[in-house]
């Protein structure tokens, strides 16, 4: 499934960015962008407990849902 999803970079952020794929070390801004999320997004080593208490506790989910999240 493809998703689009538009971001606004600080200029500095955005010229270093460039130039990773100017010398090479990604293919284009759009893989960079997708290794640094993946990268992030792996380092953040939550349990589906965790993620559903969080987010229980936000009032983003409903009790039976969270209890569902934590399976």
């Amino acid at each position: 499934m493809k998703n689009t999803t538009y971001i606004h970079l600080p200029d500095l952020v955005k010229e270093r960015a460039e130039r990773l794929v100017d010398v090479g070390l990604f293919g284009n801004m759009s893989e960079l962008i997708r290794e640094a999320v993946r990268q992030l997004v792996e380092g953040q080593k939550m349990s589906k407990e965790d993620i559903a208490i969080e987010l229980y506790k936000k009032e983003k989910v409903s009790l039976g849902k969270a209890a569902a999240i934590a399976g």
